[in-house]
């Protein structure tokens, strides 16, 4: 394979042999991901209360303790709301089968039209003879002892119960030699590395601290509305509802609509009118606004570094490799890689897909839309530049750049010619959209802009025609032979001249 092809092959190899070990290697990976995210958001907790003058382990096993109260909490009202909602099924299948009937007019044609298409379908699949007679079914009943059904019941839950006690095991060692831990992973990228394995270990944390705590404060505030807000309504099993909500406020974007389907279902079912099912779907769209609008900015005032779509894209891929665990994960995760890419030069791509900073600084955008030939993003990004800085401000972040870029480009034969003076167009049509309308505050002196023979010269000396009308001078651009016209009595000559070539151009 050529060298070129090999280089650019590696990183995809990489990529597939990294995600097949994360995908075989999960029964192993997935419990020390979920340790280490524990870890990291209880390890605040520790530290606080070890600051009270308690000893690390006794401050473990308290946050632990704190833990499991919580998850045991929820899970007795998970049980006991659901068990309630059990004893209402007669009366919410009553209310279904009311408003069934009530929207039985035209669904009930649909319905009808569909069912003697089916008895047709049916009708013209028997072969031609006699019908065939109908015979009666035999049910065998097996009989279960106890043990059997204990073990049925049982045997699903043990993996689960195992899995979450490997995960506390291991979140606990994690807190108790956490320095420990750090120090080898230090040790392991070598002592040349020591100031970058630091500054990455220290942003990873607190990154993955801060958000984790936002997020639970969030989650939890949101649980807290649709609970509230439920138990107004008059909703059986508020409670239930609103630590679906909040537990599913840590899956982005869709989680809170999932939580709120089986609310609404429910709703339809146990009233006997419509309202409350309105009144349902208007708490959940109003406490989204809030969650979206007020909390999340709010809680969030450190950003994860993440864009929108990496937010997206991690939740698909970490749900396709290891299943609703990676949900709950993806966020997370992809921050380390992120952080991971700003120190480490092979992940840099993973920064500059996944990060949330600009890919693409104000001029090399505005360069980028000009090569294009986009005149409404360009005059776009121009203005918006404009808004916030000078006009000079401007010449030296975004013009001047774009002018250098292109006479580069021109030097290596990267553009044509044909495409450089449509450029030269385009860019002086966007600077004479920034220009006073002649007469305006012009008082000052005459100026004659010239251009030079090349089209970055022509951009420059359009630019610069913008620059001394918006101070106040006369401004009249003209080409080589309006120095041999008249003149203006007193009128100043500028002629662009861009490099050593077009010295003795500007000269002549």
């Amino acid at each position: 394979m050529p060298r070129p092809l090999r280089a650019s092959a590696a990183p995809l190899v990489t990529f597939i042999v990294v995600t097949a070990a994360l995908y075989f290697a999960q029964p192993i990976l997935m419990p020390i991901a979920l340790a280490m995210l524990l870890a990291f958001w209880t390890a605040p907790l520790v530290t606080r209360v070890e600051c009270l003058g308690v000893g690390r382990i006794a401050a473990i096993i308290a946050v632990c303790l704190g833990l499991l109260g919580v998850v045991g909490g929820l899970g007795w009202i998970v049980v006991r709301e659901a068990a309630q909602l059990s004893e209402d099924v007669p009366a919410m299948r009553r209310n279904l089968v009311d408003k069934a009937h009530s929207l039985r007019g035209p669904i009930g044609t649909v319905v009808r039209a569909s069912a003697v298409l089916e008895e047709l379908e049916q009708e013209l699949d028997v072969p031609d003879g006699p019908r065939p007679e109908r015979t009666e079914k035999v049910e065998v009943v097996q009989r279960t002892n106890v043990l059997a059904t204990l073990r049925s019941f049982a045997a699903p839950l043990l993996v689960p119960l195992g899995t979450a006690a490997a995960v506390l095991v291991l979140m606990i060692f994690l807190l108790v030699a956490r320095e420990e831990l750090r120090d080898r992973v230090v040790r392991l990228a070598g002592e040349n590395e020591l100031t970058i394995t630091t500054q990455a270990l220290d942003d990873a944390g607190r990154r993955l601290s801060r958000f984790l705590g936002a997020q639970s404060l969030l989650c939890t505030a949101h649980g807290a509305m649709v609970a509230l807000g439920l138990f107004a309504i008059g909703l059986e099993g508020a409670l239930l509802w609103g630590v679906l909500a909040g537990l599913l406020r840590f899956i982005p974007y869709v989680g809170p609509w999932i939580s709120a389907l089986l609310p609404i279902g429910l709703s339809l079912a146990a009233f006997p009118g419509w309202s409350p099912a309105l009144a349902t779907i208007g708490l959940f769209v109003v406490v989204e606004l809030i969650s979206n609008n007020v909390l999340e900015p709010w809680l969030h005032g450190t950003r994860t570094g993440l864009s929108p779509f990496a937010v997206v894209l991690s939740a698909f891929f970490w749900t396709w490799l290891w299943g609703l665990p990676g949900l709950f994960l993806a966020t997370p995760l992809t921050v380390c890689l992120v952080v991971a890419g700003r120190y480490v030069e092979s992940l840099s791509f993973v920064r500059v897909l996944f990060g949330d900073e600009q890919a693409l600084d104000p001029a090399a955008r505005f360069y980028q839309r000009v090569l294009s030939l986009d005149a409404n993003e360009s005059a776009q990004l121009l203005r918006q530049a404009t808004e916030g800085q000078s006009l000079e401000a401007v010449s030296e972040s975004i013009v001047l750049p774009a002018v250098r870029w292109l006479e580069r480009d021109l030097e290596r034969a990267a553009v044509t010619r044909e495409r450089a003076r449509r450029i030269r167009d385009l860019m002086a049509a966007l600077f004479d959209d920034l220009a006073p309308e002649p007469g305006d505050e012009a008082s000052g002196p005459s100026v004659l802009v010239i251009a030079g023979r090349e089209e970055p010269e022509w951009i420059t000396a359009a630019w610069l025609a913008v620059l001394l009308a918006a101070r106040g001078f006369r401004v009249r651009r003209g080409s080589r032979a309006a120095v041999a016209g008249p003149l203006v009595a007193g009128e100043l000559i500028c002629v662009s001249a861009l490099g050593a070539a077009a010295a003795l151009h500007a000269r002549r």
